[in-house]
């Protein structure tokens, strides 16, 4: 939803892109739903997720001095 909402105000992000279509390409070729193969990019999307919030945030209210260059 973050990324969403990040997206509708025009803050996009290469690895949000990335995660997504691995995460689809995983499921779909990961038929066994090996939890430990599937912990590192649920991590890693949780991480981008509140990146996504962040640069949402402070899109719509305003930057604060929280670093926007990642």
């Amino acid at each position: 939803m973050c990324t969403h909402q990040a997206r509708q105000l025009g803050v996009q992000d290469r690895d949000v892109a990335v995660l997504v279509v691995e995460a689809l390409f995983s499921t779909v070729t990961n038929v066994d739903f090996d939890a430990q193969r599937l912990q590192a990019p649920l991590v890693r999307a949780v991480q981008l997720r509140d990146k996504a919030r962040e640069k949402a945030v402070n899109k719509r209210y305003g930057a604060t001095s929280t670093d926007m260059s990642e």
